[in-house]
């Protein structure tokens, strides 16, 4: 039994080591397709940065306007994952950039979408919402003929952390926002509540190749000043979990989501922000 432990454990060291180098790998590469969709960028052999030589605007995820890049931005970080999508692979880009003047702290984040061995890029978007901007290093649906993932946006301040968490997926090689997810987590005097707890699960019911599946939040809440006389009378944050489903429309070629079991968590939201 022990000799069978010291094995599980290697085999995961050796796990997480190849994923671990392919990343590094897929980010280098991210790199290099900063060239090919701007034009003139540099590597900047002393800060690793790519230097962007002239203007340029990218539309916002949302579709409201566009992001401006001015000459001589830095990216200063390139992430990128390989993403299935009807038996084809694609290669998705993350690149951050600092110095530029946005309504949204922090610079701008730039998503690419390129087949898998293609310098050319099916779509550029901007998709910065909150200071940090990156991929999602957790478990994701499974949606069947695609993969999906998540870019996560968010900050902190003294006492709350916010988490917007875009879900998405490529449907015949186009970037499609599957939903947007933002959650809380707060520390008070008293009390201190988080709702970074999601969990996914796959439904049985499949349309067209496209599984069903289930969001679930759990909201989970601690006594922080038991002993203060203030919070004698304060009652903790009760563990809740708060879900919403996801099911295909084949007609529409989308997700449709019923949300109704997170009303309560809107509401919980809104008055704790």
């Amino acid at each position: 039994m022990q000799a069978l432990k010291k094995a599980l454990i290697t085999l995961l060291l050796v796990t997480n080591f190849i994923f671990a180098a392919q990343a590094d790998q897929l980010a280098e590469h991210s790199k290099h397709q900063v060239k090919a969709v701007f034009k003139g960028a540099q590597l900047d052999s002393k800060s690793g940065d790519v230097v962007i030589a002239a203007e340029q605007s990218i539309a916002n995820l949302d579709g409201d306007g566009e992001t401006t890049l001015p000459a001589k931005t830095h990216f200063t970080e390139f992430a990128a994952k390989l993403i299935r999508s009807e038996q084809q692979q694609y290669l998705v880009t993350l690149w951050n950039a600092e110095n530029v003047d946005t309504e949204v702290p922090g610079g701008a984040a730039i998503l690419a979408i390129f087949p898998a061995g293609s310098d050319k890029a099916l779509e550029v978007v901007s998709v910065k919402k909150d200071r940090f901007t990156f991929f999602a290093p957790k478990t994701l649906p499974i949606l069947g003929k695609n993969e999906a993932f998540i870019i996560y946006n968010s900050h902190s301040n003294s006492s709350q952390g916010y988490l917007i968490s875009d879900l998405f997926q490529l449907y015949h090689g186009r970037l499609q926002l599957i939903d947007s997810i933002f959650t809380l987590a707060a520390q008070g005097l008293c009390d201190s509540f988080s709702e970074d707890q999601m969990r996914w699960k796959k439904l049985k019911h499949c349309i067209s190749g496209y599984h069903s599946f289930k969001l679930e939040v759990i909201l989970t809440g601690r006594t922080e000043n038991s002993d203060d006389d203030s919070c004698v009378d304060k009652q903790p944050v009760k563990r809740r979990i708060f879900s919403k489903t996801y099911r295909w429309n084949a007609s529409k070629h989308r997700y449709e989501i019923n949300a109704k079991g997170f009303e309560v968590l809107y509401k919980f939201n809104e008055k704790n922000l």
